[in-house]
């Protein structure tokens, strides 16, 4: 096996890192938006706490919430119990309304020649369009084979999230690779860290 090769490394000690304290109402209207798509809607309010109804229900693009907004929303997906599937799908979903265009436009900057190991080391730029701290590492383990992992962002504790975030690696790298694999490879019970390894042909 080759040694693995760092290519992002963390900013800080992975127990230092800073965490996250707000999240970008983009993410949640997107979010909302797919629940909405699948009739989902009435079912993820009766989950949500009436106290954070409101605040779900008269989001505007564009601004940072506080994380524990975010940490009720994921809770009350979580609880409704979606397939393995759904979850990636919806992330997927999001990010096609939330990163794509970013990725093409990184992709367009960094001119011809570009692959994914040109783009993954970015990985802090698109984590900063959905929360506020937080950091990543990137590792390359073979020539096409990645792990990636998110430190210090609560709602990675919900296993929802993460299959999104699967989903959404998915939808962005497909951009540029014929095909993505991408696997939720975090540890059991985890708090705010998430890891995936990610093959792409």
């Amino acid at each position: 096996m080759p040694a693995r090769e760092t290519i992002l490394a963390l900013p800080f000690p992975a127990e230092r890192v800073p965490r996250a304290t707000a999240i970008r109402s983009t993410t949640l209207i997107s979010s909302l938006g797919t629940l909405r798509a699948l009739g989902l809607a009435e079912a993820y309010f009766a989950q949500l706490p009436s106290g954070h109804h409101a605040a779900i229900r008269d989001l505007v693009t564009g601004v940072w919430l506080p994380m524990d907004l975010g940490i009720a929303h994921y809770a009350a997906i979580e609880r409704l119990n979606l397939s393995a599937e759904q979850a990636r799908e919806n992330g997927r979903r999001v990010s096609q309304s939330v990163q794509n265009s970013y990725f093409v436009t990184l992709v367009r900057t960094l001119g011809s020649g570009v692959t994914l190991w040109s783009v993954l080391p970015r990985l802090p730029s698109f984590l900063a369009r959905l929360v506020d701290g937080g950091a990543c590492a990137v590792y390359r383990d073979g020539p096409k084979d990645a792990r990636v992992e998110i430190h210090g962002v609560p709602i990675a504790r919900f296993s929802y999230v993460r299959l999104g975030w699967a989903g959404m690696f998915e939808s962005t790298l497909e951009l540029l690779a014929r095909r993505v694999y991408v696997r939720d490879v975090s540890p059991p019970r985890t708090s705010s860290m998430a890891a995936f390894t990610i093959a792409w042909v």
